[in-house]
């Protein structure tokens, strides 16, 4: 079990977030549990889409976890949705560890079929509000909370993107045809149209959009072939519940899960103002939106460093009353708030603080290709192959 002398130790050393400590449910060991500070659900379960080259996951990984060949490109296994996503992804980990064959994450990889052309990788994000066991969420119609949570992360993500990208031929920027597969999500949703679009029992499929309503049948199934030489081709069973899908996403889970959890509690902020989504000025939404996607584009044609890029983005106002929840409503520069986001919202818990403190030194998450993997140590476990961000 932890210490009390480690947990104070922690809080030392990880000085700079205010963030409330971790849950039961989000802690990634229950070891930790002397961590949790005070008892809250997790308003949205979530999960992982990992995707990755088929000959680097271990075969035992690919076999326990039922690795196949995506149509997209790369193999890919799904972590669903849970209460408990910390404690998956942590299994998840540990196993591929033990396998002894740890390999350096991927954010694109030649494609298998399309000469010339990038398959995308990476671990999306699958949201889902909890309904059964959540009373806030249980005594609405149910297309309310379905409703903020998107707007919510159409409003909020654009402001977290380095904890979406991995970092590209030695760069740190989004990968080739990032954009071409999940296009900036800007239309805030109705409850009505929600309902009437992604509600109804015929609904399936996903908008290819970095926020996207995702759904497949359960009578549908997928022929996939072996994803190296020597397995045989099986057929895969795709049907899955509504989930909002973050789609942009191409960077390890272990940042990917500090992400969720910081969208998680954004989310829980705002259900429980009454259930209203963050939302820019009119004055400012467009212009912001419009300049931001234009940065990204940028950093990946020119090979710019995804920060420079994204900080040249000014002036940023929210509506009284519509800021994201323990933020200000206004902020000079991208990265102003990208940093109030992070503080706010990390808390001394090591996984979260060691995210958090790579992103808030600017330290980019290729150039740390074996310490990402340790993320869920212990404290006094870990270091940053990047020098310049303090680690233990």
């Amino acid at each position: 079990m932890t210490s009390r002398q480690e947990i104070l130790e922690a809080a030392e050393f990880y000085h700079e977030f205010e963030g409330e400590g971790p849950s039961y449910e989000e802690i990634v060991n229950i070891d930790d549990y002397d961590y949790v500070q005070v008892y809250r659900k997790m308003p949205v379960t979530f999960g992982f889409e990992i995707e990755q080259l088929g000959r680097d996951i271990p075969r035992s990984l690919r076999v326990a976890y039922e690795f196949h060949q995506d149509l997209s490109g790369p193999c890919e296994t799904a972590l669903p949705p849970s209460t408990y996503p910390g404690r998956t992804l942590r299994a998840f980990i540990e196993e591929t560890k033990a396998s002894g064959r740890v390999w350096t994450w991927k954010s694109q990889i030649p494609h298998p079929t399309w000469r010339g052309r990038m398959a995308g990788c990476g671990s999306h994000i699958h949201f889902r509000p909890r309904f059964e066991d959540v009373e806030m969420i249980r005594e609405q119609d149910p297309v309310l909370p379905w409703t903020c949570a998107y707007n919510t992360l159409v409003e909020t993500k654009i402001f977290l993107l380095p904890m979406f990208c991995w970092g590209t031929d030695g760069v740190f920027r989004l990968r080739d045809e990032a954009i071409s597969w999940a296009s900036f999500s800007r239309r805030r949703l109705s409850p009505t149209h929600i309902q009437r679009s992604f509600m109804t029992p015929s609904y399936g499929g996903h908008p290819y959009e970095q926020v996207a309503f995702n759904k497949k049948p359960p009578t549908e199934t997928d022929y996939c072939p072996g994803i190296v030489a020597g397995e045989h081709p099986r057929t895969v069973p795709k049907g899955k519940p509504l989930t909002l899908e973050l789609r942009l996403v191409e960077t390890h889970p272990a940042i990917c899960y500090e992400l969720g959890i910081i969208l998680n509690r954004i989310i829980r902020n705002c259900y429980a103002r009454g259930f209203d989504s963050p939302k820019m000025t009119p004055e400012t939404r467009g212009r912001v939106f419009a300049e931001i996607e234009e940065r990204t584009i940028r950093s990946i044609e020119m090979k710019t460093n995804f920060y420079d890029e994204l900080h040249m983005v000014e002036n940023i106002e929210f509506m009284p009353g519509r800021e994201i929840p323990l933020l200000q409503n206004k902020y000079d520069r991208y990265l102003d708030l990208f940093n109030d986001i992070l503080r706010k919202y990390g808390h001394s818990y090591p996984p979260m603080a060691r995210i958090c403190r790579l992103f808030l030194n600017r330290g980019e998450p290729f150039r740390n290709p074996n310490a990402i993997w340790d993320t869920f140590n212990k404290l006094g476990e870990f270091r940053w192959e990047q020098e310049d961000i303090p680690s233990q």
